[in-house]
């Protein structure tokens, strides 16, 4: 669930680190489940390239983009081909712009030299930098088109589909292996051609029931979270609830704020009305005990606590 839009200044900071970590993680998190965020990024790390080699960056952001931004696994490699290209059209963008007398002119462009001829040098140099501009354009296109071929995307902008809400609560989804050969003869079709495939991160489903801490072991509501690198997705029912403007989840761990969501919609889910939040896996320890507590926010702007969901981690 979006939180809130990245603009190309929050893309900016978050590409030099100059967010905090709370806010590189909800970047990160955004441009992990959205797609227009993902090609937003994308667009800030080009844009940081070129203003690198054109020596655009102020010595602060210089200093950034060194120990931050090329950190990165695959950038400083963006960084040489970027280069590259560069200097190729530094070479090759020196054309003659002497119009003389041709000894011998082919039918086919005695009209165009013509041309050119009765036309004054300004209108000369802005036709020869129209062919310029046209011929560079294709040589960046062509490229990036390499580059993005050889690197990949920075973060994966895909999602799996979530259990049925029928399946066991703490049952996590088919993985995408698992997914390919239970439909069996499709495995034997061709497989299509192109960039290769990344796999998209697993998404489990959880509904948690609101209450107190639970008094035994037994009876604590546990998650399973086998992979680190998914998103647990869930569910906090309204049952009987008011109805706010908009609502905020807080992550605790042992009563340190893990995360907070904000803006929040209520909505029709899998287990009725409620609330729907998606956590990174990663940000979760096995073996340990968490706490989701949701407020509702009137219209006045007043916070008021709602419900408390309590449950523990497991692999």
């Amino acid at each position: 669930m979006k939180q809130q839009l990245v603009d190309d200044v929050a893309a900016r900071k978050f590409l030099l680190g100059e967010l905090t970590p709370e806010e590189q993680g909800d970047v990160e998190e955004q441009g992990f489940l959205d797609r227009d965020t993902f090609a937003l990024i994308q667009a800030a790390e080009d844009d940081l390239i070129d203003e690198f080699l054109s020596g655009d960056l102020s010595p602060n952001e210089k200093q950034r983009f060194e120990k931050h931004f090329l950190s990165t696994p695959g950038r400083y490699g963006d960084v040489k081909v970027a280069k590259a290209l560069q200097k190729y059209i530094s070479q090759n963008a020196t054309p003659s712009l002497a119009y003389g007398k041709v000894a011998s002119e082919t039918p086919g462009n005695s009209f165009l030299l013509n041309w050119l001829n009765t036309r004054s040098s300004t209108a000369r140099l802005f036709l020869v930098a129209a062919v310029l501009l046209i011929g560079v354009a294709g040589v960046w296109l062509v490229a990036r088109m390499l580059r993005q071929q050889q690197n990949g995307p920075p973060i994966q902008a895909h999602q799996d589909n979530v259990r049925s809400p029928a399946e066991p609560r703490n049952k996590p989804t088919q993985s995408p292996v698992e997914s390919a050969n239970s439909q069996g003869s499709d495995s034997n079709q061709p497989k299509p051609r192109g960039l290769p495939r990344q796999p998209a991160a697993p998404t489990y489903l959880f509904v948690l029931i609101p209450g107190g801490p639970a008094r035994s072991e037994d009876s604590t509501t546990k998650v399973r979270l086998p992979q680190a690198n998914g998103v647990a997705l869930f569910e906090l029912p309204l049952i009987g609830k008011k109805s706010y403007r908009s609502y905020r989840a807080t992550l605790e761990r042992d009563g340190t704020v893990v995360r907070t969501l904000s803006n929040l919609k209520a909505g029709v889910l899998s287990s009725g009305r409620g609330i729907e939040i998606r956590v990174p896996a990663i940000l979760f320890e096995s073996e340990q005990n968490y706490r989701i507590l949701l407020s509702g926010i009137s219209s006045d702007g007043t916070l008021h606590e709602i419900s408390a969901y309590y449950f523990q981690v497991t692999n």
